[in-house]
């Protein structure tokens, strides 16, 4: 059994380097992972809760880590319905909705909430593990 402090989840050093998402076109560390929920989670700005639509693995990994650096409640809809969807963004105030393509945002969404999409940069990250490390 591992400890919780060996976890990727905290950034720890010796598994920054080692693959996180591994895709057809590219291979993600952690240390870029958690570079680009850094860089996105100063983006989420005020949000209290974040709604998570982003469809590819790295957009979702990237955003559910950037909603948790920043203490904001992660909401998930039942499925990607616009019914679904509407339910979630009434139920919830200050919600922000991040997508990965930017097509897929409907002209109704922006009535309800404010809508980000989330490209994470594939550049290799040159952040220290200190700058990575958080506690959730």
């Amino acid at each position: 059994m591992q400890l919780l402090t060996a976890s990727p989840l905290l950034a720890a050093e010796s598994h920054l380097d080692q693959p996180a998402v591994v895709g057809a076109q590219a291979t993600w560390t952690w240390r870029q992972i958690h570079a680009a929920s850094l860089t996105l989670s100063q983006r989420l700005g005020p949000a209290t809760a974040v709604c998570n639509l982003c469809t590819s693995r790295v957009s979702f990994l990237v955003t559910w880590l950037a909603a948790l650096r920043c203490g904001a409640l992660l909401v998930l809809p039942p499925s990607g319905g616009s019914a679904d969807l509407a339910e979630v963004l009434r139920a919830s105030a200050d919600t922000l909705v991040v997508v990965d393509d930017p097509d897929a945002i409907q002209a109704g969404w922006r009535q309800s909430a404010d809508v980000l999409v989330c490209q994470p940069d594939s550049e290799p990250s040159a952040a220290a593990a200190d700058t990575l490390a958080w506690r959730p």
